[in-house]
């Protein structure tokens, strides 16, 4: 598995870099999770992708994860 990120005003999207049908030299960018900083409380959340049956994919609480302060705590999740 490939993974990159970016980098918004509010935290970072992670995304899987996938090929496209398999063929070398290709990409496409699957989205699968968030952190997001919450500066008010200085806080980052852990998020992930819930498209399930093909609905317009939203980005929900990860379970078991809570607000942390250190991005770290989030990372090994």
């Amino acid at each position: 598995v490939v993974l990159g990120y970016r980098l918004g005003a509010r935290g970072a999207t992670l995304h899987e870099i996938r090929r496209i049908c398999g063929v070398p030299g290709t990409a496409r960018l699957y989205d699968v999770a968030q952190l997001r900083y919450d500066a008010r409380r200085g806080t980052w959340r852990l998020h992930f992708r819930d498209d399930v049956d093909g609905a317009v994919p939203r980005w929900r609480p990860y379970p078991g994860s809570g607000a942390a302060r250190n991005l770290a705590v989030l990372m090994r999740e």
